[in-house]
C-alpha cells in the first residue's frame, strides 16, 4: 500500500465497521465489504459469495461459495475497487491512477460511528485505533484508520466522467417560516450532455416542512418550513441521453428570531425631551423678558 498509484484498501463488515482480518492505518485509501460471520459457529452469517471451483488441486465443476463454504477477506474487498477503477476507465480512459483514486476517494460514503452489535469476543465495539502490535477486532473506522469512506461504485464512475447531482440551498441557515430556496444549477452532466429534467422530493420532513411551494420539476423549488428542525430533500437529474443521476441534502432550520420588545413611552416625572417647537416659544419669550421697550409696552 505504500507503492506510488496503489489503492490499499480496507475490509469492512455488513454495518460498515472493520473487520477482524483487515488491517488498519494511513497507507489505507479506501475500504470495501470483505465479508463476516458474526457467530463463532454454525453457518456463516455474511459471508462474500463468489465463484469457485470444487476441485482441490485440478479444476472440477464451477460452484459457488455460500454460508458453509465461506469466502471472505481483504482478497475480495481489493477486487471490488480494483472493477470499480475498470468500469471509470470503461467510462473515461484519460484518468491518471491519482485521477482514479481521488475521484474513488471523493465519492465514498462515509463509515457509521454507531449501530454495531456488540462483538461476541471483545463486547462493546470501540474505535479503531492508530496500529501497534496489538490486534484490532471490530472498531468504528475513521479517515485515518480505514481509508476515506465505504466504496461506493456507482458514484465514482459517475465522478469519474465529470456527473453531479448537487442540491444548493438558500439561505444557508435558514429559520423556520422563512423562505428556502433549493436549486439545481450547479449539478453537471457528463462531457458533451446537458441536463434537462429535475425531480424534487421530500424524503424525511420530520415536521419541519410539508410540502413545496414551487414547481418540483424545474431546476430550482422552495419551501416554507414552519418549525425549527430538519428535512431532507431529494433531487433526481435527467440529461439529454435519458440517464438519471441523484442526491440529496439534509437542511437543519433554526427557531424563528424572537422579535424584540417594543420599548413603553414613560408618563410624568420629568425627564423626557423638549420637542423644537416648545424650544423655540421658549426662545422667544426669554429674548422678550431681556427687551427693555417690549417690558414698557
Amino acid at each position: 500500500a505504500n507503492c506510488p498509484g496503489a489503492i490499499g484498501v480496507a475490509a469492512v463488515r455488513h454495518v460498515g465497521t472493520k473487520v477482524g482480518f483487515s488491517d488498519v492505518g494511513p497507507e489505507l485509501s479506501i475500504a470495501a465489504p470483505g465479508g463476516n460471520c458474526v457467530n463463532l459457529n454454525g453457518p456463516c452469517l455474511y459471508p462474500i459469495l463468489t465463484t469457485l471451483d470444487s476441485g482441490s488441486t485440478v479444476p472440477a465443476l464451477s460452484i459457488y461459495s455460500d454460508s458453509f463454504d465461506a469466502s471472505v477477506g481483504t482478497s475480495f474487498s481489493s477486487p471490488l475497487v480494483a472493477a470499480t477503477a475498470a468500469l471509470m476507465l470503461s467510462a473515461q480512459a484519460s484518468l491518471t491512477p491519482t485521477a482514479v483514486r481521488a475521484a474513488i476517494q471523493s465519492s465514498a460514503r462515509p463509515f457509521p460511528q454507531s449501530g454495531a452489535a456488540p462483538d461476541p469476543v471483545d463486547g462493546a465495539v470501540a474505535a479503531c485505533r492508530a496500529p501497534t502490535t496489538a490486534e484490532q477486532h471490530q472498531c468504528y473506522c475513521s479517515r485515518t484508520t480505514c481509508g476515506a469512506g465505504m466504496l461506493d461504485a456507482g458514484a465514482a464512475v459517475r465522478a469519474a466522467i465529470g456527473v453531479r447531482a448537487v442540491i444548493g440551498v438558500t439561505p444557508a441557515a435558514p429559520l423556520a417560516g422563512d423562505t428556502v430556496t433549493l436549486s439545481a444549477s450547479t449539478s453537471t452532466a457528463a462531457n458533451g450532455r446537458t441536463i434537462v429534467g429535475w425531480q424534487w422530493a421530500l424524503v424525511e420532513a420530520g415536521g419541519v416542512a410539508s410540502a413545496f411551494t414551487a414547481s418540483t420539476n424545474a431546476q430550482t423549488t422552495a419551501l416554507q418550513p414552519s418549525a425549527a428542525g430538519t428535512f431532507t430533500a431529494h433531487l433526481i437529474v435527467t440529461d439529454d441521453q435519458g440517464v438519471s443521476y441523484g442526491t440529496q441534502q439534509t437542511v437543519t432550520v433554526a427557531p424563528a428570531a424572537t422579535p424584540p420588545t417594543p420599548a413603553v413611552a414613560g408618563g410624568g416625572g420629568g425627564g423626557g425631551t423638549m420637542s423644537w417647537p416648545w424650544l423655540l416659544a421658549l426662545l422667544l419669550a426669554t429674548l422678550s423678558l431681556g427687551n427693555p421697550q417690549s417690558r414698557r409696552r
